[in-house]
């Protein structure tokens, strides 16, 4: 769903440009438009869990924000609002914090689940990989 949201927004701001840059009547509103619907596209296109060697950031529409591995209890698809299944970082301290951009339509079917409970099931699996001690032999 994100990423059909970041490529209508680019299409729109594409569209807006070239509105634009024809001089007619309204051409500040069109370029200011074009520009609003490209950094919507862009941040559409961030929108996910993206692993990094020092924890997670959960980007969301507008905001990100960065969870260090010692607060990540694990990952889970948990139904917010009207989405049946999206990826959420289930925190240590009982937070949740679930992104769109691991998400599926609003239809409650095993594809859609399995959809994002792959993704989830790989980070559970990075996650359980940064915990085993690591074997030093002499």
């Amino acid at each position: 769903q994100t990423r059909c949201a970041a490529v209508g927004s680019a299409g729109g701001a594409v569209l807006f440009a070239v509105l634009a840059a024809s001089g007619g009547r309204g051409n500040v509103v069109a370029a200011v438009v074009a520009g609003l619907l490209a950094l919507l596209a862009w941040r559409m296109a961030m929108v996910g869990i993206r692993v990094r060697t020092d924890g997670v950031v959960i980007a969301a529409t507008f905001l990100s924000r960065s969870v260090p591995w010692q607060d990540v209890d694990r990952f889970a698809v948990l139904p917010p609002g009207r989405f049946p299944y999206v990826g959420h970082v289930v925190l240590r301290n009982g937070g949740k914090l679930g992104t769109y951009g691991l998400s599926t339509s609003a239809r409650r079917t095993e594809s859609n689940r399995l959809r994002v409970q792959r993704p989830v099931d790989e980070l559970n699996r990075i996650l359980a990989d940064r915990r085993m001690p690591v074997s030093v032999s002499h």
